[in-house]
């Protein structure tokens, strides 16, 4: 299911794909599949999803090609996860997704699991972009970016590493 899902997105982001964008807004529902033996979306269905948010932001905002050309990968490197309130199946909701620090050579985003307007989980990820096993600055990336496809990164607080 999870493949689907991710194909589908890809598709549709490539489709819509809009300026540069520090933020993804997703709708999804909770099939069986994604649940646990307690009948509520298990913890690494959590983190698929939360994959998906991150990726719409990477096509639409014109980071895939970029990438490739400098063979750079985005690679998670910590996620700090609260969990409000269990998800059962069937339940519509939305992943808000949006880039909120950028430091030399990590980012952060915020990850954000609604129901209607109430939160069910909440999370901040710190990612970098890796090319021959090392991580590369955030400003290398970047230069390599189109000049109309360029983010300002200047009112983004910057993250301690």
């Amino acid at each position: 299911m999870f493949k689907l899902r991710f194909w589908w997105m890809v598709l549709w982001a490539l489709i819509g794909r809009r300026k540069v964008t520090r933020s993804s807004h997703l709708r999804f529902w909770v099939t069986p599949f994604d649940c646990d033996i307690n009948f509520h979306m298990n913890n690494a269905s959590y983190l698929k999803f939360m994959d998906l948010g991150r990726w719409d932001i990477f096509i639409r905002g014109g980071m895939l090609p970029v990438a490739f050309k400098i063979h750079a990968k985005p690679v998670v490197v910590r996620i700090e996860i609260d969990y409000k309130k269990g998800l059962p199946p069937g339940t519509f909701f939305t992943l808000d997704t949006a880039v909120k620090a950028v430091g030399t050579k990590s980012f952060q985003m915020h990850q954000i699991f609604k129901v209607g307007g109430q939160i069910v989980a909440e999370a901040i990820v710190t990612a970098v972009f890796i090319r021959g096993g090392h991580a590369i600055t955030i400003e290398e990336f970047i230069k390599n970016m189109p000049l109309d496809a360029k983010p300002s990164l200047e009112p983004i607080k910057r993250p301690d590493h």
